[in-house]
């Protein structure tokens, strides 16, 4: 009976130890995942303002100077004007390839209504964490974008649009990095 009595006492130790190791672990896990998300909502709100850049049309890029839009020239001037969100990307040249050629359709939509992107401020309205796993995140972002545009007549005009992004984040050595960017924005239908 005493032996009896060892092992059921050994059984109790050993499952309040399990209790207790998966405890602090979901306690550890927590905490880091807490931390993970200040981050990735930190990098998201500083992004989106700075991703105006994909909306404007390039310094010393003439517009207006072919009949249509060559998205060669507009790729070479844009990749210079987006360089400094390199930092934000897990694959810098494919990130921004990829952004600039979601971006083209929108210029092109812009050349058609005889209008040139001059000038856009974008903020963050809400961030919303849907899910980390595994080092990576998706993050929805509802945003506003105030887009100011020249006519050829040089008469300007203003827009502002609310669309939500899709960011998809990954976990780098050197923290977060972006690995893709969607959106709904309504400005790319014109």
């Amino acid at each position: 009976m005493k032996k009896w009595w060892q092992q059921i006492n050994r059984g109790i130790v050993l499952l309040a130890l399990a209790v207790l190791a998966v405890s602090v672990y979901l306690i550890i896990d927590g905490a880091q995942t807490k931390k993970d998300k200040v981050a990735i909502k930190e990098i998201a709100e500083k992004f989106i303002p700075e991703s105006s850049v994909y909306l404007t049309c390039p310094s010393g890029f003439d517009f207006w100077l072919q009949d249509e839009l060559d998205k060669d020239s507009l790729v070479s001037s844009m990749s210079a004007q987006v360089k400094p969100l390199e930092s934000y990307y897990c694959d810098n040249e494919a990130v921004r390839n990829s952004q600039i050629d979601y971006y083209f359709p929108y210029f092109s939509a812009c050349r058609e209504n005889q209008i040139c992107p001059v000038n856009c401020t974008r903020k963050a309205l809400s961030v919303d964490i849907s899910e980390i796993y595994n080092g990576s995140a998706t993050v929805y972002v509802s945003t506003q974008t105030t887009v100011e545009y020249k006519k050829e007549d040089e008469a300007l005009l203003s827009e502002v649009y609310t669309c939500d992004e899709i960011l998809y984040f990954l976990k780098q050595e050197d923290g977060w990095k972006l690995v893709s960017v969607q959106s709904n924005m309504p400005y790319l239908e014109r």
